[in-house]
C-alpha cells in the first residue's frame, strides 16, 4: 500500500509485526464487489444512474436531545428546502437517511423545485440488505454527482 497518508506509520514501533499491520490496512481499504454490486443494483431499480443525481445524507437519527435547542433550523424542512434548492433545482435527488420523512421529500420537490426525489428509508430490509445498508447508502451517495451532507 502506498499512500502518502499511511507512510508515517511505516517505522512507527508501536506497529510491529509491520507486515500484519500492513495487510490490516490493505484489507480495509481492498474494494468488496459484492457490496459495490448490491449498491448498483439498488440505484438501477430506482431509475438512477451514477453521475447524473443529487445524493443529500440528512442524519435525522442524529437529532434527538439538545441538538434541535442549539441547531432548529437544520431540522425545519422549509428552511433546508431553500437552502439546498440551487443545487437540487431541475434535478433527481436521492437522500439517504435513516428516517424517512415524506415531508421534507415533499418540500424538496414544491420549495427546491426537485425534478424527482427518491427515498429508500422506508422499504423493509431483510438478510444481507440489513446488515449491509450503510454501506449501500454510503456508495449510493458516492456515486452521484453532488453530494450534500448534513453539517455537524
Amino acid at each position: 500500500l502506498n499512500l502518502r497518508a499511511l507512510g508515517s506509520y511505516a517505522a512507527d514501533a508501536h506497529l510491529v509485526p509491520h507486515q500484519e499491520y500492513v495487510s490490516l490496512i490493505e484489507s480495509a481499504f481492498r474494494v468488496r464487489w459484492d457490496l459495490l454490486d448490491r449498491a448498483m443494483n439498488r440505484l438501477s431499480a430506482n431509475g438512477l444512474v451514477p453521475g447524473q443525481y443529487v445524493a443529500i445524507h440528512r442524519r435525522r437519527g442524529d437529532f434527538d436531545g439538545s441538538f434541535h435547542q442549539y441547531h432548529p433550523v437544520l431540522l425545519d424542512n422549509v428552511e433546508v428546502a431553500r437552502h439546498v434548492a440551487p443545487e437540487i433545482k431541475g434535478k433527481t435527488v436521492l437522500v439517504i437517511t435513516d428516517t424517512h420523512d415524506a415531508d421534507f421529500l415533499e418540500r424538496l420537490k414544491d420549495i427546491a423545485r426537485a425534478e424527482r426525489v427518491v427515498c429508500w428509508a422506508d422499504e423493509p430490509l431483510t438478510g444481507d440488505d440489513k446488515v449491509y445498508s450503510a454501506q449501500t447508502d454510503m456508495l449510493a451517495a458516492v456515486a452521484a454527482k453532488t453530494f450534500i451532507g448534513t453539517p455537524d
